[in-house]
């Protein structure tokens, strides 16, 4: 009430918190976590549904440390998976990356499946689209679900609508893809002219997600004759998106090129919301660089470095463990 004095010492606001839930129907128990701070994890829990970063929220809620904010993520079931990034690896610790002859052969089988008896014209349609994940760094679901009218046939530029984070954005296409993808797109006119996706389906939609990975998964197993299901590295049609940026990111190292300039790039043709996510192929490298003739022996480059995901800052490689 006016002139809105501030509570003096005596006034004790969880009484009055107790009062006004009791007015709200509100049953309480002991020990129930319905106090008053009840409002603090509320919000909380509210920042994280609306997919604000984990670390702004603990600025928010003024956290000293990330391992305060955890307990808003698991707050949200549904987010949890997505969130959990924020803590420790950002991606599956079972990430798989293709050697080049791993990677020759796989197109090799591509290129040899059998028709599919559900869905026409598959082995014309998996050689490209495979090709387009890989060389294009699409996420699958970007690629199943392009439509025909966001591709530019004359400047080799395709518009991606339905993104992870509702992000669009462009990536152009090598010269070899887009001969490919007209030489592809002269036949599909024959047999889905009426059908908007690029890589049609059945239904007159695009291509099933899980039929794709085991499309994917069936080649991988071809190229690994004799070698039991359960003991081969797992791999999905993601791991083609995995492929394009580790190769980049090998690649300006053989280059001697600036990761600090080049990953922003990176991370803006394969539409990472945030900058960790790019630096995750970072982290993937240690693995590799045996394979970099241009690190062998030598000092990594002064900005070689990776994310720190605790401090929130990039730390270099050389002290961190592989």
């Amino acid at each position: 009430m006016h002139p809105y004095l501030p509570f003096n010492k005596t006034v004790a606001l969880t009484h009055l918190w107790s009062g006004y839930q009791k007015k709200a129907g509100i049953e309480r128990y002991a020990h129930d976590g319905k106090g008053f701070h009840a409002l603090r994890r509320t919000l909380g829990k509210e920042l994280t549904l609306a997919e604000v970063p984990v670390t702004t929220t603990a600025q928010i809620l003024g956290h000293r440390s990330m391992d305060s904010s955890k307990q808003y993520i698991s707050l949200d079931s549904y987010h949890l998976k997505e969130c959990a990034r924020y803590f420790g690896n950002p991606k599956p610790k079972e990430t798989y990356i293709f050697s080049d002859s791993e990677l020759s052969s796989l197109f090799s089988a591509i290129d040899t499946l059998p028709e599919d008896k559900k869905i026409p014209y598959t082995r014309q349609m998996l050689p490209v689209l495979f090709r387009l994940i890989y060389t294009c760094g699409l996420r699958p679901q970007e690629g199943r679900e392009l439509k025909r009218r966001n591709i530019n046939f004359q400047t080799g530029e395709i518009l991606i609508t339905n993104t992870k984070k509702k992000k669009e954005r462009f990536v152009v296409m090598s010269d070899d893809m887009l001969m490919l993808c007209r030489r592809y797109d002269k036949m599909r006119q024959f047999f889905y002219e009426d059908n908007p996706y690029f890589f049609p389906g059945s239904s007159e939609g695009p291509l099933d997600g899980q039929w794709l990975n085991r499309q994917f998964q069936k080649c991988w197993q071809t190229v690994n004759p004799g070698v039991p299901k359960e003991q081969l590295p797992s791999v999905r049609v993601y791991s083609l998106r995995h492929q394009f940026a580790t190769a980049n990111v090998n690649r300006w190292l053989d280059e001697q090129k600036e990761l600090d300039a080049m990953l922003p790039r990176l991370r803006a043709y394969m539409g990472h919301y945030t900058l960790k996510e790019t630096a995750y192929y970072v982290h993937l490298l240690p693995e590799n660089l045996s394979k970099n003739r241009g690190l062998t022996g030598k000092p990594f480059p002064r900005s070689f470095r990776r994310w720190n995901h605790g401090k929130n800052e990039w730390k270099s490689v050389i002290h961190t463990d592989s």
